[in-house]
Formats: C-alpha cells, sequence, structure tokens
C-alpha cells in the first residue's frame, strides 16, 4: 500500500529545511523536496537499478504532477524500463546558453547551470559563500571531467580531503557534499547524467563526521568545528552563572588568544582608545610581543572583566588570592560542567578562528596564522615585516570574527 496521502505530499511540499528532504511512495517513487535557500518546487523521482547500478528519472514538478500523476508515470516508466531498459533522456534546451551534449559536459559546466537556475533568491553574501565552496574544494579535481564519469568514490576523497586533521571544515564539508548531490539532481533532469552519486555516499560521510567529532587523536586539543556543535557551545557559555569566568571564556573566543596569554594579562597591556591588546613577548609561546586588534565584542568582554578588579589589581583576571589569576583549571573545569568533556577544549576555541576563517576563502593563510601568533616567517626581518604589513588585515579578520561569532548567538537565542 503506498506511504503517501494527497494531504501529507501537499503538507511535506509546502515545509522547507535546511537539508534536502525525500519522501518514498514506494517501489522508487520518491518525492524530493529542496532546501530552503534552494528555492524551487519539490519534484518525483523514481528510483531504480539497471545492470547493477543505481538510476534515477524525473518525472515531473509538484503540484503540476500529483500524486496520482507521479503514480501513473511512474508504474508506465517501471514496465517500459522492464521491457525496453531506461528511456534516453533528452536534453532540455537552455536560455542562459548554448545547448550542450551530455558527452560534453563537466562538472564545471553542470554547477555553473545549476547555480544560476538555483541562487537567483540568494543573498549576495550567501551566493559567493555557494559558488567561493565549489570552486575551492570541488573545481580543482571534478571541474574538468564530464560530469557521467563521476564515482562516488571522486566525491569521497574531496570529503575525506576536507575532514583531514589538523583542522577539519565539517560544516563546510556537509555543504559541499549537499550542493555537489544538487548538481547531479540538476544534471540528471537536463539528461546530462542517469546517476547521482552523492546519494550512495550519504551514510558513508554521515560516518566521517562522527569519527572526526568523536575520535580525535593523542593530546588533540578537543574542538566542535561544525556550526550547530559551536552555536551549542556559546549558548551554554552564555547561561554559565559565573560572570567573570563566562566574560573570560568569551573574551578568549574573540581574540583567538591562548588561555594563558589572558590570565597573565595585565590592565596595561589592554589599550582601549586604541582597540589594541599588546601582549609582551614573556608571555607569548614563541617569546615574540603580539598585537591583537580588540573587535567591539572582544572590548565589551574585556570591560566585563574590568569590573572585577579589587583595589589596585592590575591583573585582568584577578582570582581570590591578591596577586594571583583565575586559575587554568577554572576555565577548563566550566567547559566540563557545561558537558563538553573531551568534546571542546579552552584551547580549541582558536581551531574555530582557524577553521573558520580559512572556510571564509576571504583571506590569505599567513593572515590568519599570524592572528593566532603562529609562525609564518623564516627569519626574524621577516617576521617584523610580517606582523607589521598584516596588523590593517589582522583588524579586519578580527571584526568578522566578531560578527561571524554573534551571528552564531543570535541563531542560538532565537532558536
Amino acid at each position: 500500500m503506498p506511504r503517501l496521502s494527497a494531504a501529507q505530499v501537499k503538507q511535506e511540499a509546502a515545509r522547507r529545511t535546511d537539508k534536502v528532504r525525500s519522501l518514498a511512495d514506494g517501489q522508487g517513487l520518491v518525492l524530493v523536496i529542496p532546501r530552503a535557500e534552494q528555492g524551487g518546487n519539490a519534484r518525483w523521482v523514481l528510483r531504480f537499478s539497471w545492470q547493477g547500478k543505481e538510476s534515477m528519472r524525473g518525472l515531473g514538478a509538484y503540484p503540476e504532477v500529483s500524486l496520482l500523476k507521479a503514480r501513473q508515470a511512474a508504474t508506465t516508466l517501471r514496465a517500459q524500463i522492464q521491457d525496453q531498459g531506461p528511456p534516453v533522456s533528452k536534453l532540455r534546451p537552455s536560455a542562459t546558453a548554448a545547448a550542450a551534449q551530455p558527452a560534453t559536459v563537466t562538472f564545471r559546466l553542470a554547477a555553473e547551470r545549476w547555480y544560476e537556475q538555483t541562487s537567483t533568491h540568494l543573498s549576495e553574501k550567501h551566493r559567493a559563500q555557494v559558488i567561493t565552496t565549489l570552486r575551492t574544494h570541488v573545481y580543482p579535481s571534478l571541474g574538468n571531467k564530464r560530469i557521467d564519469t563521476i564515482s562516488p568514490g571522486d566525491i569521497e576523497q574531496i570529503i575525506r580531503d576536507m575532514l583531514r586533521p589538523p583542522n577539519p571544515m565539517l560544516e563546510t564539508a556537509s555543504r559541499v557534499y549537499q550542493r555537489v548531490g544538487s548538481v547531479f539532481e540538476y544534471a540528471g533532469r537536463q539528461g546530462w547524467c542517469t546517476t547521482n552519486p552523492a546519494l550512495l555516499l550519504r551514510q558513508e560521510v554521515a560516518r566521517l563526521k562522527k569519527q572526526v567529532r568523536r575520535n580525535a587523536p593523542p593530546g588533540h586539543h578537543a574542538a566542535l568545528l561544525d556550526d550547530e556543535g559551536i552555536a551549542a557551545v556559546l549558548k551554554a557559555i552564555a547561561q554559565y552563572p559565573a560572570l567573570q569566568t563566562r566574560a573570560a571564556l568569551e573574551a578568549i573566543i574573540y581574540t583567538g588568544c591562548r588561555s594563558g596569554e589572558l590570565r597573565q594579562a595585565t590592565w596595561d597591556e589592554v589599550d582601549f582608545e586604541n582597540r589594541l591588546w599588546r601582549i609582551p613577548a614573556e608571555h607569548m609561546k614563541a617569546g615574540r610581543e603580539h598585537v591583537i586588534p580588540l573587535s567591539e565584542q572582544a572590548l565589551a568582554r574585556f570591560r566585563t572583566l574590568k569590573t572585577f578588579s579589587r583595589g589596585q589589581a592590575n591583573l585582568v583576571l584577578q582570582g581570590e588570592r591578591r596577586g594571583r589569576p583565575v586559575s587554568d583549571m577554572t576555565l577548563s573545569m566550566a567547559l566540563r560542567r557545561l558537558g563538553f568533556k573531551d568534546q571542546q577544549t579552552v584551547h580549541g576555541f582558536r581551531a574555530w578562528l582557524s577553521t573558520k576563517a580559512r572556510e571564509a576563502g576571504s583571506f590569505p593563510r599567513d593572515v590568519v596564522e599570524a592572528a593566532l601568533a603562529h609562525t609564518v616567517a623564516r627569519d626574524a626581518t621577516e617576521a617584523a615585516y610580517l606582523r607589521s604589513n598584516f596588523l590593517e588585515q589582522r583588524v579586519e579578520l578580527m571584526r568578522w570574527w566578531g560578527e561571524w561569532v554573534d551571528e552564531k548567538r543570535e541563531l542560538v537565542a532565537h532558536g
């Protein structure tokens, strides 16, 4: 007996989420509902196996093709496949470019046609993110390959590369996987390919992501690097009852500093007027002075910490004992009490900045590394030049980072 009813199809086709959803009616008939960001109508697809390979054929868009008509078309197509094999899809004419024959369609061409059709309703920022992820992560290996020759293994290798330590790009890998699948869905409707190899990787991609989250190598500073994980941590910290500890954790997040650098910091290092935190060489792991441009968000956390300075105390993180900072265990235990033991460390906040800035694609690697006080120069002369040359770019980086974190905090607040 069919699983779907006409009322259910109508309700589910109108409901959009952040993921592509499939509703099975039985015997391979499926209603594919696009993500909210994609727009467009839900589509009927018949999935079937032919000569040992999984294939699919489009049956039209809902509501133009009703549930009853989709079942009738599926019945007719199944009989045709059994008697004659799958029909050869005809290429639909394109209004935006010259018609392409399946044998000449590369993944890049299919992706750009798909992008033209599906991105018009997106914001300029979102449009840039969509095409940037494809150009950065997919085109180098698949861009010039014929789309009908790409295998699940080709896509799997891209996802594995993105999830490789030390800074796996969980959220971006998920989006790239979804977008590659959407390109193949579009190409299938155009008759350029007969299968969607991304569909065969659904379970494997989920397994790889779980492996990244749960099996961090020994000595690794655990960090939740997908947007959902980061939002969960931000939500928990925002509710932490100890205000000084909460402000300290958020100051580390917004500045990308090491916890020891904040714990040893004194107020004469913080220049509120010029929005700079000058960390002396003796407090730095590399033994060199480090300057951090302070975003509005970071300045707000330092102002909060200032309210906890008693008398003439000069420490930014004044502990209970006079002249002694808050212990590092205080910060670590806060994350444990919030339920993130073995999932998120204080040091792992630096991986947030490193990973998300790299994923954004707007900041050169050396700028990001300089922001984290990592060594990117070959000698002292080059190091001095880089610190000076990158300061303006790091101001922009920290401004962007503050806004990025705030976006996640707002999502949490309204979620």
